[in-house]
């Protein structure tokens, strides 16, 4: 409100010059503290909700790598499955193919061939066999190796925030002290 005479502005520049009495001096202290205090309080708050929105953004990179895990064993498991089902038909095609030679074929020549045609088909198996395992078992080692490094990097992550957090409130707590 301004003065609405000379008078009274003098009389107002009087009481703004007049000391403050030792009850008002405490009361003003009292007030600042608290002002420090809900300040303090207020970055607090905002830090808590900084780390949290941290905390799930982790937690949102972390879900993300699990589904690209589970979808890259996915596709593993129907490339396996894949095999499985050409290896059978490339079978079938060589047993009916055998079986029309072997009805060209006299008897002895006939034991002679299956004989051979067995030993390939179980070297040829073992073959294939290690070759898909092997395949399955790599895909599944890499898949493992992102989630483990994922988990790392989360729990890094989560580490440095709390100890940035605990450093920044040790030294609120030293300021107000």
């Amino acid at each position: 409100a301004a003065p609405a005479s000379p008078q009274e502005a003098e009389e107002q520049a009087a009481k703004a010059a007049t000391p403050l009495r030792s009850g008002e001096e405490h009361l003003a202290e009292a007030a600042q503290a608290n002002l420090h205090e809900a300040i303090a309080e207020a970055d607090l708050a905002s830090e808590a909700q900084a780390a949290q929105r941290t905390k799930w953004e982790a937690a949102r990179k972390a879900a993300r790598a699990a589904e690209r895990a589970k979808t890259e064993a996915v596709a593993a498991r129907r490339a396996e499955q894949e095999a499985e089902r050409a290896a059978e038909v490339e079978k079938t095609r060589k047993w009916r193919e055998r079986q029309e030679r072997e009805k060209k074929v006299p008897e002895e020549d006939r034991a002679r061939a299956a004989a051979a045609q067995e030993l390939a088909r179980e070297i040829a198996m073992q073959r294939s066999d290690r070759f898909s395992r092997r395949e399955v078992f790599e895909k599944q080692q890499g898949a493992k190796r992102k989630a483990e490094e994922v988990a790392r990097k989360l729990a890094a992550a989560r580490k440095a925030n709390f100890e940035r957090i605990a450093a920044e409130q040790r030294e609120e707590k030293a300021h107000l002290q």
